[in-house]
Order: C-alpha cells, then sequence, then structure tokens
C-alpha cells in the first residue's frame, strides 16, 4: 500500500515537473478560462475572449464563472495554480479511499484502488493543465462520498452546495435540474423541509442566464449547449453517414462568419439549433451509432487528448474522431504510428484500462448497494457520449475506480475460495 501511494506521488511530482520545466500545453479551453477571470477581475466583465480582438458573442457565456473563480483564488499565478491541480489529484484520490471505506472495511478493496488509481492517465495529466475538469472530478466525488457518508445526517444543504458548484464549474450538469422539481416533491413527501436548499441550482442557472441575456441578447446558461449540439453531435453525425470532407462543409455551413454583435448572434445560434437538429433528426440511426461507440470510447480512453498534449504534439488539427466515424481507418493508422512512443504508451494505459472495466461489471451484482454510483457514471457516459474523450469522462472517474476495486475484490474472493468449494 505505502509502494503504490509513493507510485502516485512519484507521478504527481513527474507530471508537475514536466510541466513546470517544459513550455505549458496551448489548449483553447485554457485559454478562455484565463481570459474569462483576468475580463472578471479587471473590468468584471463576464467574457471568456479577449478584448484586443473583435468580440464573439459565443465567449460571452460559454465559460462558466466556476473555474475562472478558482484561479482567481490562486491569484492568476500559472505556476502556483499548476501546484494546486497536482494537490488536487492527491486529494481526490484520498476522497475516494474515504468513499471507499463506507463500503467496504477490509483492506483488499483498498489496495486494489490505489493500484488502479495509479494507472489513471488522464487524471494525473491533468495536474499540468489549467481546465475545469479536475475540480469537477472532486465536487463530483464529495457529492458521492456526502450520500453514502455514514456520519453525516443531514445531507440535503451539502448536496444542494455541491450540485450549485458543479454546475458553476462545467455546464455539463445543467441536464440535471429537470430533476430538481422531482428530488423536492420526493422530499418533501418525507417531510424534509430542509429540501428547500435545492432550488439553489434554479436560482444560479436563472441569474447566470439573466446576466447572459443582457451581455449577448440570450437568455441562456452556456453557449457550449449550441456549439456542442452543431459543431460536435451533429458533425460527427454527418462525418458518419457523408463522410469527413462533408462534415468540415457542414461545419464551416454553420460557422461561416463571427457574430459580432447581438443581432448576428441570434441569427447563429437559430440556424446552428435548426442545422444542428436536423442533421441528427435526418440520420437518427448514424447519430445512434456515433453515440453508442463514442460512449464506449470515452470510457475505454485512458487519456489520449492528455498524453499527447502533454508532450506537446497538437492534436487540434486533425480530428481522429470524426475520421473513425468517417471511416478513414487508414488516415487514422498514419496519424497514430508518426507517435510510436506516444502510441506504446497509450496501449500500455489501454490495456489497464481494460482491466478496470473486468472489475466494473463485476460490480454489476450489487447494482442495488451501489445505485448512485451508476447514476452518475451512466449520467456522464450518456450526456458526453458523442464526442468521446477522456477529459469528459474524468469528473466520474473516482466513482469509476471504486467501482472497479469493489468488483476486482469480488472475483479475487471468488478465486480465493473456489479452491476450497
Amino acid at each position: 500500500m505505502r509502494a503504490l501511494l509513493l507510485l502516485i506521488v512519484l507521478e504527481i511530482l513527474t507530471v508537475f515537473v514536466f510541466t513546470t520545466l517544459t513550455p505549458k500545453p496551448e489548449i483553447n479551453d485554457s485559454v478562455e478560462y484565463i481570459n474569462l477571470a483576468n475580463n472578471l477581475e479587471g473590468e468584471g466583465l463576464y467574457y471568456s475572449g479577449s478584448q484586443s480582438t473583435n468580440l464573439d458573442y459565443r465567449l460571452f457565456s460559454k465559460r462558466t464563472l466556476g473555474y475562472p473563480f478558482f484561479l482567481q483564488l490562486q491569484w492568476l499565478n500559472k505556476s502556483v495554480v499548476s501546484a494546486l491541480q497536482a494537490l488536487l489529484v492527491l486529494f481526490v484520490y484520498f476522497l475516494g479511499l474515504i468513499l471507499l471505506r463506507q463500503l467496504s472495511d477490509s483492506s483488499p478493496p483498498a489496495l486494489i484502488y490505489t493500484a488502479a488509481f495509479s494507472t489513471l492517465l488522464a487524471v494525473f495529466c491533468h495536474a499540468g493543465f489549467i481546465l475545469s475538469d479536475l475540480l469537477l472530478t472532486v465536487i463530483i466525488t464529495l457529492a458521492v462520498l456526502v450520500f453514502y457518508s455514514k456520519s453525516i445526517k443531514e445531507k440535503n444543504w451539502p448536496l444542494s452546495i455541491l450540485w450549485t458548484i458543479g454546475l458553476l464549474i462545467k455546464p455539463v450538469l445543467l441536464p440535471t435540474l429537470i430533476l430538481v422539481p422531482l428530488v423536492l416533491v420526493f422530499k418533501f413527501i418525507k417531510n424534509e423541509f430542509s429540501a428547500l436548499w435545492f432550488v439553489l441550482p434554479i436560482l444560479t442557472f436563472a441569474s447566470v442566464s439573466y446576466v447572459n441575456q443582457c451581455n449577448s441578447g440570450q437568455y441562456e446558461y452556456s453557449s457550449i449547449s449550441t456549439i456542442n449540439l452543431a459543431q460536435y453531435n451533429a458533425k460527427l453525425t454527418i462525418a458518419k453517414t457523408y463522410g469527413f470532407d462533408s462534415a468540415q462543409q457542414f461545419s464551416k455551413s454553420i460557422f461561416h462568419k463571427l457574430p459580432e454583435n447581438k443581432v448576428e448572434y441570434a441569427q447563429y445560434k437559430t440556424e446552428a439549433t435548426l442545422l444542428g437538429k436536423s442533421a441528427i433528426l435526418e440520420n437518427f440511426g448514424d447519430y445512434l451509432y456515433v453515440h453508442t461507440l463514442g460512449s464506449v470510447k470515452m470510457i475505454l480512453d485512458p487519456g489520449r487528448f492528455e498524453l499527447f498534449t502533454l508532450a506537446g504534439v497538437s492534436t487540434s488539427q486533425l480530428s481522429l474522431t470524426e475520421m473513425i466515424f468517417s471511416g478513414n481507418t487508414k488516415e487514422v493508422v498514419t496519424s497514430m504510428k508518426e507517435q510510436p512512443v506516444l502510441i506504446s504508451v497509450f496501449v500500455v494505459f489501454l490495456i489497464l484500462r481494460v482491466l478496470l472495466l473486468f472489475g466494473l461489471f463485476a460490480s454489476v451484482t450489487e447494482f442495488k448497494k451501489y445505485w448512485m454510483f451508476w447514476l452518475v457514471l451512466i449520467y456522464f457516459l450518456a450526456i458526453s457520449g458523442p464526442v468521446g474523450a477522456a477529459r469528459f469522462f474524468l469528473p466520474v472517474s473516482i466513482v469509476f475506480v471504486v467501482l472497479s476495486a469493489l468488483g476486482w475484490s469480488k472475483i479475487l474472493t471468488f478465486f480465493k475460495k473456489s479452491p476450497k468449494s
């Protein structure tokens, strides 16, 4: 156990030192988070673009407030942020361990969990990125821990606050707001009037959307919903149905001009929503294929984007996902062969990932006991499915590893008892 914990610390330090001594990877999301933090601090402007260029009205609401506030707490110092991100990796490890202790008192699951955690390539790589995914991982793990905690009696207000913070960190939790009325009704039936705390996420949504309406003319929580619909979900569907080139043309037809004022942004939003929905509904069978395969790819991917980006290899110029759905397997293989060392590392972690999946499937036998784990996992797989990248699965990676550890403990116990029987 101690040796494995030392390995985890060494992995964190390796990433931290590597990213400190080498140029920081340029990631568009990071730039936008930093821009928003700077704009909020300097002028109180809710805008995630650079003010030295033409305004892009999508960027008024694209990034939510949670992570920029986190950056401001670190004085927008990239070295301090990197150090804290590294500490978050260690913190989330212990959160997962505490969560596991709520479910099992025996030592084998804890040992398996620690070994499994040491294989989470994407988590360790994020120690070197200025991205919100790791912070959301902490919040999701904390929420599940509160839910299963035996010592916390009043859970309504901490869960509501964590729900709200998660929503502020990333809009991926936005669809969960439809559950608020159901939760309130269920709690009121049980005479838990402290459930009124669950109105907080709704109030946050309404307040942020109102601010965005004042800035961009559109009452929306985040423009990322429209961007994902048109530029990812629909585009990948077109790639599957008509090929890679058609997907590029589809993207250009939607985003042919930067929306530089409220009128142009309203037009962009209307066109993107209409074309995105039409592309999906007209090719719904292909969309289901893309979504399902994307979900499978997401749970299997140990962190290709993270590994390549950390190594300084750009992944923005070529979408392997689009080429896969287009059937351009030769180009995919050719592209991957250009980085033999990185691909070898990727394959090793992919094999380890598959081993974790065996443990996950073994835990299904106790679905009733772990239903909240599965609900959280399935939600993220369903909502982020089409893109299929490891970073979108990262927020539930600790939940995934805890379940896998419990499953593997069950497998090993079975084989240990088999000879006796």
